[in-house]
């Protein structure tokens, strides 16, 4: 029997055929309709929250002055 006989109609191409819709996160920031690039969650059971740059509360404040001082 032939290679192709054997495979044929079986499932070998794992490309993934479903159409890509990316996530769309804004910031959690009341007021702010920002993108929220920076996302984070406490554990895998809890839900993925998302803040723009400017609002994200996870920095230092080292950090955040660092980020501030950075030309745009």
């Amino acid at each position: 029997m032939s290679r192709l006989a054997y495979t044929d109609g079986m499932a070998d191409d794992r490309t993934d055929t479903r159409p890509h819709t990316p996530d769309e996160h804004y910031c959690e920031q009341a007021g702010c309709n920002a993108w929220g690039g920076f996302g984070f969650a406490a554990s895998k059971s809890s839900p993925m929250r998302w803040w723009c740059h400017e609002h994200y509360p996870h920095w230092t404040d080292e950090e955040r002055a660092r980020r501030k001082a950075l030309p745009v």
